[in-house]
């Protein structure tokens, strides 16, 4: 699970972990090349950068960040939604045309107990590319 400080925290205090977006910066690892459609994955991962950023009902409630790989390469432009104690989801073969899709899903993730999200909140677009699920860490168990 990708964890991140945030800013704006006093030096010293523990700051418990938000929800995280995590956008592969290194898409596609292999090739230079824009896709097949024609959409340039390194676009795409600052344009989803920037639109969460800018999403006013995020409401700068998670925390965005590039990271070097998601293990998607082979379908670029990837990110990982994460939080303390929720499944993490990672979309892959994302497109300036789903932005807004994935933008609800994000917010509908934050929302969720547990992370999963159900049909309503997960749209057709973004089924397909759900590439991976992971559950939250057990806690530590206590020696007895």
């Amino acid at each position: 699970m990708l964890w991140v400080i945030s800013e704006g925290y006093a030096p010293g205090r523990i700051a418990v972990p938000r929800p995280t977006v995590a956008i592969c910066r290194t898409c596609p690892r292999d090739t230079a090349k824009p896709s097949a459609r024609g959409e340039n994955p390194d676009g795409m991962a600052a344009e989803l950068r920037s639109a969460l950023l800018a999403d006013r009902h995020l409401g700068g409630g998670i925390d965005v960040m590039m990271v070097q790989c998601l293990g998607a390469c082979r379908r670029p432009c990837a990110a990982a939604l994460s939080a303390p104690g929720k499944w993490r989801l990672r979309f892959e073969d994302l497109s300036p045309r789903i932005l807004p899709d994935f933008i609800a899903a994000t917010r509908a993730y934050e929302a969720t107990l547990d992370g999963r999200l159900g049909d309503r909140d997960l749209l057709p677009s973004l089924r397909e590319r759900l590439g991976a699920l992971a559950p939250p860490p057990a806690s530590p168990r206590r020696a007895s």
